[in-house]
């Protein structure tokens, strides 16, 4: 069963952030998992990997989204 994917650019664009602000949030949720303090709206672990770039499935970016929406982070650049 193929599930549809988006890339960073495409989770960016969904949270309507630029993708380097994006890349940086990236970076700092990662960190937040690792140290056991993520926050509800931190980007979600990536599905996988093609090659070295994460991808995640819609339902995980539709979710990320609800999340901040939900806790009232505001899209910016």
């Amino acid at each position: 069963m193929d599930i549809p994917l988006v890339d960073s650019a495409r989770m960016a664009e969904a949270a309507g952030i630029k993708l380097t602000s994006f890349r940086v949030a990236l970076a700092r949720s990662k960190k937040r998992r690792e140290a056991g303090t993520a926050l509800s709206t931190d980007i979600p672990e990536p599905d996988r990997f093609i090659g070295r770039s994460p991808v995640w499935g819609t339902a995980k970016r539709d979710q990320w989204v609800a999340a901040r929406a939900a806790a009232g982070v505001r899209e910016n650049g």
